[in-house]
């Protein structure tokens, strides 16, 4: 169980990275889970949980008989102030400040 565990953390990093660097273009379907689950030699039930856990990043969206997309805007993540460690910097609001 925690090798498909460590295979799934492995696909949702490489899809990520995926969208961020542009192979998936915002508004591109993503593959087919059928060809997703081939490429990465793991169950679809693998590849749902994945691609599950984007939709809930907020990196892909899904739509009625249209597949799963690629946003729009990918998201933003930024830790609160409140939740920085003392003698850290979060460069996260500062981020977001410019991209707003």
């Amino acid at each position: 169980m925690s090798e498909e565990r460590g295979k799934a953390a492995a696909i949702l990093a490489t899809l990520r990275s995926r969208i961020a660097e542009g192979e998936y273009r915002p508004g591109q379907n993503l593959p087919p889970q059928r060809a997703l689950a081939e490429e990465f030699d793991v169950s679809r039930d693998t590849i749902q949980r994945v691609l599950e856990e984007l939709k809930t990043e907020g990196w892909i969206e899904a739509r009625q008989g249209s597949g799963l997309k690629v946003r729009a805007t990918p998201p933003i993540h930024v830790t609160p102030l409140s939740k920085v460690p003392p003698g850290r910097v979060a460069l996260g609001p500062f981020i977001a400040r410019a991209f707003a």
